[in-house]
């Protein structure tokens, strides 16, 4: 049985010796950098000039993929490309749902995305 002063004064690495003191170059800010998103490439791209799209050189993952399906979408027979990369940018269009026997009453189908269930005020929803 352990006693609260032997948790208390429980050191997990007494000498020190490794984590983040030692490798600063291991340390993540946890930040996260919309440059490194596809989106974020999508609308660069996008805003860019025709000599600056043609002469652009991408430099990252992200930049890659986002100049292949941009060039996909520029091609005739693109339009899955650009479906895919209008809405990435400027997001879906809302989809209705018809409810009833009435032409005009129309839902839009909204998710709500929640990865906590103690939010709802329904038990058991």
């Amino acid at each position: 049985m352990t006693t609260t002063k032997q948790v208390r004064d429980y050191i997990p690495n007494p000498e020190g010796k490794g984590g983040f003191q030692d490798r600063p170059q291991d340390r993540s800010d946890g930040r996260w950098d919309k440059a490194d998103s596809i989106s974020y490439q999508y609308s660069k791209l996008l805003r860019m000039g025709e000599k600056e799209f043609e002469d652009f050189v991408p430099e990252t993952v992200a930049q890659r993929i986002a100049l292949v399906r941009l060039n996909q979408s520029i091609k005739a027979d693109g339009l899955a490309d650009t479906r895919e990369v209008t809405d990435r940018t400027e997001g879906k269009a809302p989809q209705f749902i018809g409810l009833g026997d009435k032409e005009d009453y129309n839902i839009a189908l909204v998710e709500f995305i929640n990865g906590d269930d103690k939010d709802t005020d329904t038990p058991g929803v």
